[in-house]
């Protein structure tokens, strides 16, 4: 007890040699987490940060359905409307610049915690803000946007810290799909509150469960596992004998990172994604209203169709990226096959949809272009996880704006992902170090080589 109490203690900041768990694993002996009694503990914490994904997501969708009958209401133009379901992204862009910078200052569980708690308050007071003036329902929006910004940046900074590396894509990707969740019962749930209560009571409820989760989350949650209560000798040597060292950086080297081809590779597909993604997300209900004709009462119904089945493909395809891998196929041929597949296949329905008029035949097309889009999920979405923060906050913050431009004129974008400059500049400083060690040093086109070479093995 008094040797893993020392090994906890000297984790922090220290690079990892393999302990001898996984040693004796490797020579054939019973996996770790087989030998720890019950449920890892680091299944509570991912469980919990979907979960916190869903409540999100619960809490951006419900809008799509409410302003619906709020617009009726108020006397909402459709400009009005793109207002409303757009002041969102202006507080989403802001924190999603911070977030990943905090999350690694400030640790994961304090930085999600705060931005669940913002989210559902902001979510509390829509009614409200609805009824005092247009500024105020605005504010609120904008706050919700500040709330949900560092949802992903903590959940990568804690991804890295929580998941194995054998286990990071399916971490994150159940935490993505929590997205489509999400989506599911805002649509699914939305539709009856507003028909027997109301649409105020839908920001009730949603808000409310916010509250629920902030408690299982004082109890349950952790930076880490070194920090965690409940976490077994043996899981703890999986984890940290598994993951890169999470020293902090003295600098961050913006110029070689901007420079490389694969950095702007995931801007791109980040920036297509949610291009699409948004205008369904946040206008999909809208659609089958107004151009198919579709009654509210069964405008929740039809929406979620989409997006239930993403769910089922979002999981499916972290577990086909995972065992890809164990198959020996390199990381960048994974990634580039989940990538390439997504987007290709997803935007054939597309060109379809224009001519359609039958609901049952758009909800099709609809849903199978989403479907093929989950699956990128396995790509662009796991790759800065492997480089964290600072240039993931720009994925879903600078390039968030670009999305925007869907969302003036529809109702989207990301840019590389929350939590990525930490590690990817981890990288470079171990390829300097180890550069340095050698004859030569590191000079001219070898320092060059050192600054870009873990980013195109993302």
């Amino acid at each position: 007890m008094a040797d893993f109490a020392g090994r906890r203690a000297g984790f922090r900041g220290a690079n990892i040699i393999a302990s001898p768990l996984v040693s004796a694993v490797a020579h054939g002996a019973a996996p770790p987490w087989r030998l720890a009694p019950g449920r890892p503990r680091r299944y509570t914490v991912i469980g919990l940060f979907f979960l916190s994904t869903v409540i999100c997501y619960i809490d951006r969708v419900n809008v799509s359905v409410a302003i619906i009958p709020m617009a009726r209401d108020l006397g909402y133009s459709p400009a009005t409307q793109g207002l409303v379901l757009s002041a969102f992204f202006w507080g989403y862009i802001v924190s999603q610049l911070a977030g990943g910078w905090m999350a690694d200052r400030f640790g994961g569980k304090a930085v999600l915690g705060f931005g669940v708690a913002c989210w559902s308050l902001a979510t509390l007071i829509t009614p409200l803000g609805a009824a005092v003036s247009f500024p105020f329902l605005l504010g609120a929006r904008v706050l919700l946007g500040i709330g949900e910004g560092v949802n992903f940046p903590a959940i990568h900074s804690l991804a890295a810290r929580w998941a194995p590396a054998r286990e990071r894509s399916r971490a994150l990707a159940l935490s993505y799909t929590g997205i489509f969740l999400g989506t599911i019962a805002a649509l699914l749930g939305s539709p009856p509150l507003i028909l027997r209560y109301g649409w105020p009571a839908v920001f009730y409820v949603s808000g409310a469960l916010g509250a629920l989760w902030l408690t299982a989350w004082a109890l349950k949650g952790g930076n880490g596992p070194e920090d965690a209560r409940g976490i077994s000798a043996a899981e703890l040597d999986l984890i940290v004998s598994d993951r890169p060292s999470l020293a902090r950086p003295q600098s961050i080297p913006w110029a070689a990172i901007l420079r490389e081809r694969a950095v702007w590779a995931i801007v791109l597909a980040h920036v297509c994604n949610n291009w699409g993604f948004y205008i369904l997300l946040l206008w999909l209900p809208t659609y089958l209203h107004r151009a198919l004709h579709v009654p509210v009462e069964r405008v929740g119904q039809y929406s979620l169709i989409p997006w239930a089945a993403t769910f089922v493909v979002g999981n499916f395809a972290g577990w086909l990226s995972d065992w890809m891998l164990a198959c020996g196929l390199p990381v960048t041929a994974v990634r580039k096959i989940m990538q390439t597949a997504g987007f290709a296949l997803g935007a054939i329905p597309l060109f379809f949809l224009p001519g359609i008029t039958n609901p049952a035949l758009a909800l099709s097309l609809v849903t199978v272009s989403a479907c093929c889009g989950a699956m990128s999920l396995a790509a662009f979405g796991v790759k800065p996880s492997r480089c964290r923060a600072a240039l993931c906050r720009s994925s879903d913050g600078h390039f968030q704006y670009r999305g925007d431009r869907a969302r003036d004129h529809w109702g989207g974008g990301h840019w590389l992902h929350p939590g990525c400059y930490r590690f990817l500049q981890r990288d470079i400083l171990s390829h300097r170090r180890h550069l340095s060690a050698r004859p030569g040093g590191l000079s001219g086109m070898g320092q060059r080589r050192a600054e870009v070479v873990s980013i195109r093995r993302i």
